[in-house]
Formats: C-alpha cells, sequence, structure tokens
C-alpha cells in the first residue's frame, strides 16, 4: 500500500513538506502524516501541521479527494502521551476542543476523505480514521483503543481505575444511551476530559508511561 502511494504521489507535484507532507496529482490529494519515530502520534507541532493540510485540503478548489496515510510503521498511535503531564484543567478544554474541531471538519467535509491504513492505528489515531469517509486496511494494519480488552480484563480495568475517571466515562454514556444528540455528548466528553487532567491520577499515570523510555 505504501509504495502505491508513494507511487501516486511521486507522478505529481509536491505541495508540502514536514511533519504532514501532501503530494497532489489528477486531483487527489495525498496526505501524510510524517513523525516516524513516534509513530505519527500527535504532539503540538503535529497537531498545528495536520490542522494546516486539512484546512488547505477543504479550500483548495483542484483538489477532490484526499487520501490520509502514515508514515513508517504506524498511521497513527494517537496523541504523544508524553506530553499530557503539562495539560491541567484550563488547558485541557481548549486542548480536547480543538482535536473534536479538527475530527469534525473532516467528518461534514464535502470531499471524501479515505484512510490508507497500514500498520498501528491506536486511540486518536483510529479516531481520526473513523472520521475519514472510507477506510482501505493492509495486511498489516493493526486497529484498537489501548483501554479495550476481553470483558473480564475490562472489569478488572475498570475497577483498578481513579473513581472520577470512572464516574465520568459512565455519565458521557448516559448521555449517548439517553438520546442526547451527537453534539451534547462531545460537549459532555470534552469537558469530562479538560477536568480529568488536572487529577493527580492522570499526571502520575503520564509520568509512569514517559519514565518506561518507549
Amino acid at each position: 500500500m505504501a509504495t502505491g502511494l508513494n507511487n501516486a504521489a511521486g507522478a505529481g507535484s509536491v505541495i508540502r513538506t514536514g511533519r504532514v507532507e501532501i503530494d497532489a496529482h489528477d486531483g487527489v490529494a495525498v496526505i501524510r502524516l510524517n513523525r516516524p519515530e513516534k509513530m505519527n502520534a500527535f504532539d503540538a507541532e503535529q497537531i498545528a501541521a495536520f490542522e494546516s493540510a486539512l484546512r488547505w485540503f477543504v479550500e483548495t478548489p483542484k483538489i477532490r479527494v484526499g487520501v490520509l496515510t502514515g508514515s513508517g510503521r504506524a498511521f497513527c498511535a494517537g496523541g504523544d502521551i508524553t506530553t499530557f503531564d503539562a495539560i491541567d484543567v484550563e488547558r485541557g478544554y481548549p486542548y480536547t476542543r480543538r482535536g473534536y474541531d479538527i475530527l469534525r471538519s473532516l467528518e461534514v467535509s464535502e470531499k471524501p476523505m479515505i484512510a490508507a491504513v497500514d500498520g498501528w492505528c491506536l486511540a486518536g489515531g483510529l479516531e481520526v480514521a473513523l472520521a475519514c469517509d472510507f477506510i482501505i486496511a493492509g495486511n498489516d494494519a493493526r486497529f484498537g483503543f489501548g483501554e479495550l480488552a476481553r470483558a473480564l480484563e475490562l472489569a478488572a480495568s475498570i475497577a483498578a481505575q481513579p473513581e472520577l475517571a470512572v464516574r465520568i466515562a459512565a455519565t458521557v454514556a448516559r448521555v449517548v444511551a439517553d438520546g442526547g444528540d451527537i453534539e451534547a455528548a462531545l460537549a459532555a466528553e470534552r469537558i469530562g476530559g479538560a477536568l480529568l487532567f488536572g487529577t493527580q491520577d492522570a499526571h502520575h499515570a503520564v509520568r509512569t508511561w514517559s519514565a518506561r523510555g518507549d
């Protein structure tokens, strides 16, 4: 899959290089997340580059269809967890709001976007893929949210989580189950996520993860 995308892009013109690369050919834009050493995980620079690339895609008349893909061994591993320790409640809400705004622009765009997935597609990376109109998966594609496992493993994991995080997650789920529209559900999730950024449990988990040196 990667070879085919490279060949198609090579026949066109290079629009942008850097954290998010763009190549265009015959009305098709290939948008490539380009942070392979971190499995294309989103830090502040990557988010800004991705947001800019999507804006270019939407606003460029000659581009009719997009293909979104990754570099190296992943499509995208989601958010860069090592950056989360610097986020508190005040920063948490605009951070989560920005993420939803970016994904919403994909979901409501009148131009089709195809996610070409090879390798790991995890957490926020999977949310990005799901926001596209189509997902084409290679033989090595691996999808998942790190929080989900078998039923008993999931139950044990939930029981071991901070009580506030569990309650917020349950509240958001009930908003959806009770018939709340998508905007209400997303707003509840944004607020919940922002609140959790301010807890000691969240910061302790981030520091433990970062200390692993992965």
